[in-house]
């Protein structure tokens, strides 16, 4: 079990979705105005991993050991999937410790 606290950046409500084995786990939180953003737990802390232009929402479904994030986003037009891989050479848990909030969109290619 992973001691994961419940609410992150004054989130109205938290869900996780996926675990990989280095424990870092993915899901989504809605903040203040409910709306739906991504996150990654890794290491005691949270970090915000929302699609570019997600207008309505994004939500990370699962994590592989490699970092690699399956995930829905949301807009206009609808509901839409993607694959985040992480843009470092090596596997996205080694690196994740060092994400601040915000941040962890650039360090990853978006596929839709």
């Amino acid at each position: 079990m992973i001691p994961m606290p419940y609410k992150p950046f004054f989130s109205m409500g938290t869900s996780a979705f996926g675990i990989n084995s280095a424990g870092v786990i993915v899901g989504h939180y809605w903040n203040g105005v409910a709306n739906l953003h991504g996150f990654i737990y890794s290491d005691g802390s949270y970090s915000t991993l929302d699609y570019p232009n997600a207008t309505r929402g994004t939500s990370l479904a699962g994590i592989n050991d490699y970092g690699v994030i399956a995930g829905t986003y949301q807009d206009a037009a609808g509901t839409h999937g993607f694959i985040g891989t992480p843009i470092a050479p090596t596997p996205m848990v080694s690196h994740i410790g060092n994400f601040t909030q915000g941040q962890p969109a650039a360090m990853y290619t978006i596929l839709v």
